[in-house]
């Protein structure tokens, strides 16, 4: 069984990875009004999570995970496109002397060299972004990946009246690192206490374990009216909006490990029924395809932007400070990750799947078939 996609899911994966953008690259460059929203754009990554935990479950809660399909058909989506930006980000890794730097502060330069290939390098938060910054978090999901089958019999099986608990409880959870962080860092290594906090995947399994409860929301005989979705998705995003432009109040520990997880919840959840303004303009056709290459977007914002500062000879302060470059930047790194996902993702995924099942029809919007276990209504459950 296949299910249908999920068009304002696609669209919202997309400003998502803008979101991290920004956060990254556009904090002095952006227009004032603009800078506090760019200043906390790093929620996205919440957000991915959250979302990543929704798809799946929608995807696979009916029809159940053959997990050796489920994992290879994971890996055809995530890993082709995050090699291409590991190769893309030696480069700036080579010539600004990350290596050495982080070899000099006591990390293992071997360390990065391994673990990063294998998409582990957030299991050890002190090498964490040394190779392709953005990328610690494809540790995370991977980790997801790794427990989704096992978990999600469990949450299907919880009646739906307990499954506000559910989220209560996932919430709670999520808040419990920055909360001891906040009362002990002053006792230890502040540094590495707050990296394992803020990177360390199991931090962020409460994210994606909330996402997939609401999944198992929306899967539930539980009726939502065309008014109420558009209402809770509009109003959802005003909150959002007016918490993020709040300033650097916000910009705390909490933010980054799932502070804002319930806004996440209720806005996918209201937009998956696909009514209202905000999930009509999210799932435009030319948002649908910016939502498809959003994956490779967020994989090769960092390195592309210091290739570009090689290439036209501009220091990262001054890079930093110009909107003109921000602007082209961005709308260089956009057309790459389009031209990424129609020449290198969906091509990767067939030739995986020929060479590891013998499969090779392909359905609507670069899903695979079912039977391997990637037939996603976003076309992907990760951003990412």
């Amino acid at each position: 069984m296949t299910r249908d996609i999920l068009p304002a899911l696609t669209g919202l994966r997309f400003i998502a990875a803008l979101g991290v953008v920004c956060t990254h690259f556009g904090q002095t460059s952006l227009p004032r009004i603009l800078r506090p929203i760019a200043y906390n754009g790093f929620t996205g990554v919440s957000l991915f999570f959250v979302l990543s935990g929704f798809i799946l479950t929608y995807t696979y809660a009916r029809r159940g995970t053959a997990r050796r399909a489920f994992w290879l058909a994971r890996f055809a989506r995530i890993y082709p496109a995050y090699l291409l930006a590991l190769v893309v980000a030696t480069g700036p890794l080579i010539w600004n002397h990350e290596l050495s730097g982080w070899a000099a502060a006591g990390a293992s330069p071997a360390l990065v060299l391994l673990t990063t290939p294998l998409v582990l390098q957030a299991w050890f938060p002190w090498v964490h972004s040394v190779w392709d910054g953005p990328a610690w978090s494809l540790s995370a999901e991977a980790f997801f990946y790794a427990v989704f089958p096992f978990l999600l019999p469990l949450l299907t099986r919880i009646p739906l009246r307990r499954l506000p608990l559910v989220l209560l409880a996932c919430y709670a959870v999520a808040l419990i690192g920055p909360t001891v962080y906040a009362h002990t860092h002053t006792n230890m290594d502040p540094a590495a206490s707050l990296e394992i906090v803020m990177f360390w995947p199991p931090m962020h399994l409460p994210e994606f374990v909330f996402g997939m409860v609401v999944g198992c929301i929306y899967l539930a005989p539980l009726h939502m009216t065309n008014r109420i979705a558009s209402t809770l998705s509009s109003a959802t995003c005003l909150v959002l909006l007016y918490t993020l432009n709040s300033g650097d109040a916000i910009l705390s520990i909490y933010s980054f490990n799932g502070l804002w997880t319930p806004q996440f919840g209720i806005l996918i959840l209201s937009l998956a029924y696909g009514h209202g303004p905000i999930a009509r303009m999210l799932s435009t056709s030319a948002m649908m395809r910016l939502g498809e290459a959003s994956y490779a977007v967020y994989l090769l914002h960092w390195p592309l932007h210091a290739w570009i500062e090689r290439i036209i000879g501009v220091s990262d302060a001054e890079a930093r400070a110009s909107l003109p470059f921000f602007a082209a930047y961005l709308a260089l790194t956009i057309l790459s990750a389009l031209i990424v996902y129609a020449a290198v993702e969906v091509p990767a995924r067939r030739w995986i799947r020929v060479r590891f099942t013998g499969q090779a029809q392909e359905s609507a919007h670069g899903s695979t078939p079912s039977s391997l276990g990637s037939s996603d209504p976003c076309t992907s459950s990760t951003f990412a």
